[in-house]
């Protein structure tokens, strides 16, 4: 499956469940006691099953399930009744990761926006989903060829067996032959420095990372906002690959005939 093609199911997967977890979240709220709790016997009010809906996002088509009460008082705010959109949902809820906002942060958002409780537990547990998305991102086809390659490391805190520990985070970014930019990996000069402040900027409000995969979560989702913005060659690209295409002409020759 192409790289782009598998990223789109993913992420989609990755919407679909977290409209799932904030539709089960607000139905906590509404009768006030979380599924399966003891607290809800004899309250006059329970869980009564699901009814389907589908979802138009700008992944596709994807079905979720709505959960019911016996009464019949149950109203969503996430997505409700009658809709079938999501109205950019989807971005909100990724973006307040990607931006650095811790999950205590996102559940205070959360509150104030749709007035519903998302615990920092919950908000954990749907941005793990995000790491497939990463493991099939490191996994994906290159090109052959980058004449310029620049490695650095940015150092973060992580927690590693209950202790707190320095770990560095490794960034490999190559110039392609069009002279865009590009990560090529994140293993945890100037012109990376600049992509690790974006890093900086997401990452400064933590002073620790519970673990790896709570520091490759952020780095991967910052990267993919900062890639966003490298639409164009570098400045003097043309000058400088023609110059090693003088030097490095037997290395570049199928690229540049290409």
């Amino acid at each position: 499956m192409p790289y782009h093609r598998g990223r789109a199911r993913h992420v989609k997967d990755l919407f679909r469940d977290t409209i799932q977890q904030l539709f089960e979240a607000e139905m906590d709220a509404h009768l006030g006691y979380a599924k399966h709790s003891s607290d809800g016997d004899h309250t006059g009010n329970s869980r009564n099953g699901y009814s389907k809906k589908t979802l138009k996002t700008k992944f596709g088509h994807t079905e979720i399930r709505v959960p019911r009460d016996r009464n019949g008082e149950f109203e969503p705010h996430v997505v409700k009744k009658h809709e079938t959109t999501v109205n950019g949902l989807e971005e909100q809820i990724i973006a307040l990761y990607a931006k650095g906002m811790s999950t205590r942060d996102i559940e205070e958002h959360m509150k104030e926006l749709y007035g519903i409780d998302v615990s920092p537990a919950m908000v954990s547990k749907v941005t793990d989903k995000i790491m497939p998305l990463v493991a099939e991102w490191q996994c994906r086809p290159l090109d052959r060829v980058y004449p310029i390659v620049f490695l650095d490391a940015i150092h973060f805190k992580v927690r590693q067996e209950n202790r707190i520990i320095n770990k560095a985070a490794y960034s490999v970014l190559g110039i392609s032959m069009s002279g865009h930019k590009d990560i090529l990996g994140i293993y945890t000069t100037n012109i990376i420095e600049g992509y690790h402040r974006q890093l900086r900027k997401v990452t400064k409000t933590k002073t620790a990372y519970p673990s790896d995969d709570a520091l490759r979560k952020i780095i991967y989702l910052a990267t993919v906002n900062a890639s966003k913005k490298w639409t164009m060659p570098l400045r003097s690209w043309k000058e400088c690959i023609s110059q090693l295409a003088i030097h490095f002409g037997d290395r570049l020759q199928g690229e540049l005939s290409a």
